[in-house]
């Protein structure tokens, strides 16, 4: 995972709301990110609820929303971010609000 990737996914807890404190002195930004990922309130755990909710697999979700079902995985897994273009597509596809995606 490249710098740039990891700087959007933090960038995105931030404005998603979670918490941040002053970082221990042996906290690494990786350790920040991994940290989470293994929260419940993640987008991607919220994609694949919602995509599960509506019985679909991640390759009829794809195709609605044209990407590949190893995106869809990389999303739901949080080793992506969905530009706000294809955010806006899953929002309207899972018969989500944006908003509830960004909780």
């Amino acid at each position: 995972m490249n710098y740039s990737t990891l700087l959007i996914i933090f960038s995105f807890a931030l404005f998603c709301g979670c918490a941040v404190s002053e970082p221990p002195v042996n906290d690494t930004f990786e350790s920040r990110i991994e940290e989470y990922r293994a929260n419940d309130n993640t987008l991607g755990k919220q994609v694949l609820a919602a995509r599960q909710n509506r019985d679909m697999t991640q390759a009829e979700l794809g195709n609605l929303v044209g990407l590949t079902p190893e995106q869809v995985n990389a999303i739901e897994t949080d080793l992506a971010v969905p530009t706000s273009d294809v955010l806006t597509d899953l929002a309207h596809v899972l018969g989500v609000r944006l908003t509830y995606a960004m909780l």
